[in-house]
C-alpha cells in the first residue's frame, strides 16, 4: 500500500464527521431600541392596559334613600327661666344649647347649654327625660363619649372631667397645667384607645384613661423639623376607626393634620384655603376625613391623595361649632336656618346637595348626633335674630310666625326612616 492510500484513509473519517454535524448559521444580535421605538412600545403597553381596565365592569352606584324625619320629643322647659348675672346683656336670658351627643349604646344623651350645666337625658321607650345634671363651673368647650356610657367634658378654667352617664358619678379628672403651673382648660378632648387626649394652647396632652391627674406625656401641634402639623390651636379631635394610635385634628388654621400618639408627632398634613375648621370626623372606612368650616360648608378630604374631593353645601352663617355625624352612607348636619339635612356621602359628585331636609327650630341647629339608629339635635344661638326696623310688615310677620311655630332653645329626639 502506497503513501497516498494511507493518507486517503486518514482523511475519510475527518470528512465524514465534519459533514455529519448540523450546520447552525451565526445569529446576529439585535441592536438596542432607540428613543422613538421605546416610546412607541410604551404607548402600546399603555393602550393595552387601558383596554383591560375599560373591559372591567364597574357595578352601578345605588343612590341612598332619602330619610324621612319625625320629631318624637322636644324639651324646651329645661332651658327657660334663665337669668344670668354675668356675660353680655343680649345673652343673660338666652340659655342656648350648644351640645347634644348620643352615647354609643343609644340610651343616654349628654346636653350642654349656656347656663354651664351638663344634662344627661335617658332615652326610655322613646321618651327622653333628664336623668341628672351637673354644673361644670364654666362654659362647656367640648364633650366626647368613650366606648361605653362614660363621657369626657372640658370647660373653661377647669380640668377635663369624666362622668358615668348612668350614675352621674365623676369617675376621673385629667388636669392640664400651663408654664406657670396654673390649671389650663382644654379647648377639645378626644379618646384614642385607652388614651385621653386634650388639645391645649400649643400642644396635646395625653393621659391613661385609668389614671387621672398629671398628663403622662405631651407633644406640640407643629413639628419644626418636618413642617407638619397644625399652626393654630386645635378645636376638634377624632380617632381613626380602625388604625390604633392614629387621630386627626383641626383648629384655628388652614390645615388638617393626622397625628400618631405613639410617635408623638404629625404624620400627614393637608393644606387648605379655609381659615379654620371647628369639627372633624372620619368616614366609616377611615379613607376620608370630613371637616366643618367655621362658617360655611363641610369639606371632604381623601387621605389616599391628601386632597379635597367633595364639598357638602350647607347654610351655616353663625360662629357656632357646628357638629355633624355619620351613619353608614349618610351624613347628618344642622343649619343656621333651623333645619336638619342629610347627605348621600356615597356619591362621587364634587358638590353634594342635601337629599333630605326638615325644619325643626327657629334658630340655629349647632349639633346633630346619631347612634344605634337614633338621632338627637339641639337648637339655639348666642343672640336671637331681632326684627329689623326697616323690614316690611310681611317679613316681620313671617319671622314672628317662625318663632311661634318652631322652638328656639331646645333638645329634640328625632327618628328617621327610609
Amino acid at each position: 500500500m502506497g503513501l497516498g492510500a494511507v493518507l486517503s484513509r486518514i482523511r475519510e473519517p475527518e470528512e465524514s464527521t465534519s459533514y455529519s454535524l448540523d450546520y447552525q448559521p451565526e445569529v446576529k444580535r439585535s441592536r438596542p431600541l432607540n428613543r422613538k421605538e421605546r416610546r412607541a412600545l410604551k404607548q402600546a403597553e399603555l393602550k393595552e392596559s387601558y383596554e383591560n381596565i375599560s373591559a372591567i365592569k364597574i357595578p352601578d352606584y345605588k343612590k341612598a334613600t332619602p330619610p324621612v324625619f319625625k320629631i318624637i320629643e322636644v324639651d324646651e322647659q329645661a332651658f327657660q327661666n334663665y337669668n344670668a348675672s354675668f356675660g353680655y346683656n343680649a345673652t343673660r336670658n338666652n340659655n342656648y344649647v350648644r351640645y347634644s351627643l348620643l352615647g354609643p349604646s343609644g340610651q343616654y344623651a349628654a346636653v350642654a347649654s349656656q347656663d354651664r350645666y351638663v344634662r344627661v337625658y335617658k332615652l326610655e321607650n322613646d321618651k327622653p327625660h333628664i336623668h341628672w345634671k351637673h354644673n361644670m363651673g364654666g362654659l362647656v368647650y367640648d364633650i366626647k363619649f368613650m366606648n361605653n356610657d362614660k363621657f369626657l367634658v372640658t370647660s373653661k378654667e377647669h380640668p377635663i372631667h369624666a362622668f358615668d352617664a348612668e350614675t352621674g358619678e365623676r369617675v376621673g379628672a385629667y388636669i392640664g397645667r400651663d408654664h406657670a403651673d396654673a390649671v389650663e382648660a382644654a379647648m377639645c378632648v378626644g379618646m384614642v384607645g385607652d388614651t385621653v387626649i386634650g388639645g391645649y394652647k400649643k400642644d396635646f396632652k395625653l393621659w391613661n384613661v385609668e389614671r387621672g391627674g398629671k398628663p403622662v406625656s405631651n407633644f406640640p401641634y407643629y413639628d419644626k423639623k418636618s413642617y407638619n402639623g397644625l399652626t393654630g390651636r386645635a378645636m376638634s379631635i377624632c380617632a381613626h376607626p380602625s388604625m390604633p394610635n392614629i387621630f386627626a385634628a383641626v383648629g384655628c388654621c388652614d390645615r388638617i393634620a393626622v397625628y400618631s400618639d405613639k410617635w408623638k408627632s404629625p404624620i400627614s398634613t393637608i393644606e387648605t384655603n379655609t381659615k379654620s375648621y371647628t369639627h372633624v370626623l372620619y368616614s366609616s372606612d377611615g379613607m376620608k376625613l370630613y371637616a366643618s368650616e367655621r362658617k360655611g360648608d363641610i369639606h371632604c378630604f381623601d387621605l389616599r391623595m391628601n386632597m379635597m374631593c367633595q364639598i357638602l353645601k350647607r347654610e351655616m352663617t353663625t360662629n357656632h361649632r357646628a357638629i355633624f355625624d355619620i351613619d353608614s352612607s349618610l351624613l347628618f348636619s344642622g343649619t343656621s336656618s333651623g333645619e336638619i339635612v342629610a347627605y348621600d356621602i356615597g356619591s362621587v359628585d364634587e358638590e353634594l346637595e342635601p337629599i333630605s331636609k326638615t325644619r325643626i327650630a327657629s334658630t340655629c341647629v349647632p349639633c346633630v348626633s346619631v347612634a344605634s339608629g337614633k338621632l338627637v339635635a339641639c337648637s339655639g344661638e348666642r343672640i336671637f335674630p331681632s326684627v329689623g326696623l326697616c323690614d316690611t310688615d310681611e317679613e316681620n310677620e313671617n319671622q314672628l310666625d317662625s318663632f311661634t311655630l318652631y322652638p328656639a332653645n331646645s333638645f329634640q329626639f328625632i327618628s328617621y326612616a327610609f
